[in-house]
């Protein structure tokens, strides 16, 4: 069992500004963190950092070097008692790319955590910072167990670790064109990464077909369908016999009936490719929707979630996902309206990066309430409920306009996660019109009271298992 720490770029910066801020001492600090505890681990989630005014809350010991006073212990773990937190301490050392515990750190550990464990009933432990390293350790039912990275979310995804891992000599000759671009260093951190993509449609199934030919270690698509005839031009690899296409097309009602249920579902043509494309890579396709709890379970351990789905209550569960759990997210998709006597209106193609600390999809008025109700109706009531606006005809679905859409998605993933962007890149939410040829970056403000992305105290922000998704079975 692993265990990890998430944070903002903007939390880990505010705390390393407190804790290096030029005078070469030590500082301190408390974290009270969201837990998720997942099949491939416990992850730490920072929800409030708490900083320690040297002299007050971070004071000479008994033992001959600085610490947390008892005053700010006791404040501190009351809080996170109260809400549910884990405790962690924070101090730093020198500068460099490698640190770790002393001895008097490690005795003072052992003194700490059993009791305080016992107090707030969750995992205690500390951490300790250089300005690129960070180590930890912390009490988990009993047992102190090493903390491996600390993960930073936003624009850029970063890893702190308490010595540099060394980068491959050599990679499988499959990927030498790609190396070229983000080294050996970032097939290792495609490799060991975990993706999930919601919605194994036209745009979903391409960008799973990316990821694979990238060497992303473990994908993981939910879709609840089957593959109809339709499908079979827009998803690659697709064939006749996946779809039953003779019993489809029949004349007979009973064989279109037998071959919609039949089918073979997407997730498995997917599959089928991805292993084609990455032998080594770990796949698992969900046959099932996104809104089972069971199913929904799966985002909560992703290091990076796709959402390339249709509907607004699968948008609305990853937007909620990537701020309780800090997953970073990309939604995509493409919007073809077309009127009743067939006149094609503005193209959207959009590639919105869902990164944690930059505001949500809420905030950004894509998720419409309307058309989430909308989506809860049973058949019938939807059909009784029906706006005038809503169209009754089919939107178009062309490869082209998916690729273009999942190859941004897609690239934009790889440059978030390979360091890839120049470091003044804001990741905006971008829509392309190809008519056009129009590329438009979207901006929108936060809301500072927001329930899903603020850290307002009512906010789901980095809680974790604290709190229920808003699954609907």
């Amino acid at each position: 069992m692993t265990l990890d720490m998430r944070m903002t770029s903007f939390q880990r910066q505010h705390l390393l500004e407190h804790l290096f801020c030029g005078d070469g001492e030590e500082h301190g600090a408390v974290l009270a963190c969201g837990i998720a505890r997942t099949d491939h681990g416990v992850r730490l989630l920072v929800r409030q950092t708490f900083l320690a005014v040297d002299g007050v809350d971070f004071v000479a010991s008994e033992h001959a070097h600085r610490a947390l006073s008892a005053r700010f212990v006791a404040e501190t773990s009351d809080y996170c008692q109260e809400h549910g937190y884990a405790w962690l301490s924070v101090h730093n050392h020198g500068p460099g790319d490698s640190v770790g515990f002393s001895d008097p750190d490690r005795r003072s550990h052992r003194r700490l955590y059993p009791s305080l464990e016992q107090y707030i009933g969750q995992p205690v432990g500390a951490l300790v910072f250089a300005d690129r390293a960070a180590a930890g350790e912390v009490r988990l039912d009993g047992r102190v167990k090493p903390l491996r990275c600390v993960t930073i979310v936003g624009d850029r995804i970063e890893h702190m670790y308490p010595h540099q891992p060394s980068s491959l000599t050599r990679t499988s000759t499959c990927y030498d064109r790609q190396v070229l671009l983000f080294g050996a260093r970032g097939q290792e951190i495609l490799r060991d990464m975990k993706v999930v993509v919601v919605g194994g449609g036209g745009a979903g199934s391409i960008v799973c077909l990316q990821l694979a030919r990238l060497g992303v270690g473990e994908l993981v698509v939910i879709d609840p369908d089957r593959v109809s005839v339709s499908n079979l031009s827009r998803i690659p690899g697709a064939s006749r016999l996946d779809a039953l296409a003779r019993l489809a097309s029949s004349s007979w009602p009973i064989a279109r009936r037998v071959a919609a249920r039949f089918a073979r579902p997407k997730v498995r043509v997917i599959g089928r490719e991805a292993r084609r494309a990455n032998p080594t890579g770990i796949y698992r396709g969900i046959f099932g929707d996104v809104m089972s709890s069971e199913v929904a379970r799966e985002l909560a351990s992703a290091d990076f979630i796709f959402c390339a789905t249709d509907t607004m209550a699968s948008r609305m569960l990853v937007n909620v996902v990537a701020h309780q759990y800090l997953v970073p997210a990309i939604q995509l998709g493409t919007k073809v309206p077309v009127s009743r006597d067939g006149e094609v209106g503005i193209i959207h193609l959009a590639v919105r990066p869902i990164t944690v600390e930059a505001g949500c999809l809420d905030c950004a008025g894509v998720i419409s309430q309307r058309l989430l109700h909308n989506e809860s109706l049973r058949p019938e009531e939807r059909q009784r409920h029906r706006y005038i606006d809503d169209p009754d005809v089919p939107e178009p679905s062309v490869i082209t306009l998916n690729m273009e859409v999942a190859g941004r998605a897609v690239t934009d993933f790889l440059f978030m996660v390979c360091g890839l962007h120049h470091r003044d890149t804001s990741m905006l939410h971008e829509m392309y019109e190809p008519r056009e040829r129009e590329l438009t970056p979207t901006r929108f403000q936060a809301d500072p009271m927001c329930s899903c992305c603020s850290t307002c105290e009512h906010s789901r922000f980095a809680l974790g298992d604290g709190r229920v998704l808003p699954t609907r079975w």
